[in-house]
């Protein structure tokens, strides 16, 4: 009962390789985010976990984009080159 809330920390060399087609969460963030026009739409600041499905919080200096990580919307995670790309407007 005590543990409610609690923080739990793993070293990184302890967790298995993810898996093809899967990423940790946690190397997400300083991503750089690009659409299919190849626009910058900004870096990954963080990962949100709010209900259904994560969301990117993308931002670009001026404006904050919350982009759900899911296959209708990431295209491709590229994590060697810090990237992802995904399936979104410019403008939204």
């Amino acid at each position: 009962a005590g543990l409610r809330g609690s923080l739990v920390e793993v070293p990184r060399d302890a967790l298995a390789a993810a898996g093809e087609d899967e990423v940790y969460l946690a190397d997400l963030p300083g991503c750089t985010v690009v659409n299919a026009q190849a626009i910058v739409l900004g870096v990954v600041e963080a990962v949100d976990e709010f209900g259904a499905q994560p969301l990117l919080r993308v931002q670009d200096g001026v404006r904050l984009r919350l982009i759900p990580l899911v296959p209708a919307f990431v295209r491709n995670v590229d994590l060697d080159a810090r990237t992802i790309e995904v399936d979104w407007e410019a403008d939204y």
